[in-house]
């Protein structure tokens, strides 16, 4: 069972379970971050990759970047940003 310590605004502190402190919410919203920074990443290569070679023999920009390639990078250049604050 999870239970939750609030400070005085009503803001989530800490997530604990069985009486033991298992990582401050600073943390836990750290973590799903690097997972979405993850994410983000991957899903850029591997449009990098379309862009140049294609997929399965079809495709591919000659090496151009697609609107939907730098829309990628945009989503990761603000999840970056976020990283960082």
């Amino acid at each position: 069972m999870f239970c939750r310590e609030e400070c005085h605004n009503g803001a989530v502190e800490q997530v604990i379970s069985g009486g033991k402190l298992l990582m401050s919410t600073a943390l836990l919203a750290r973590a799903l971050l690097a997972d979405e920074v993850v994410a983000a990443a991957e899903r850029l290569v591997e449009a990098l990759t379309i862009d140049d070679s294609g997929s399965l023999g079809t495709g591919g920009n000659g090496g151009l970047l697609s609107r939907e390639t730098i829309r990628k990078a945009d989503e990761l250049r603000v999840l970056l940003l976020r990283w960082r604050k």
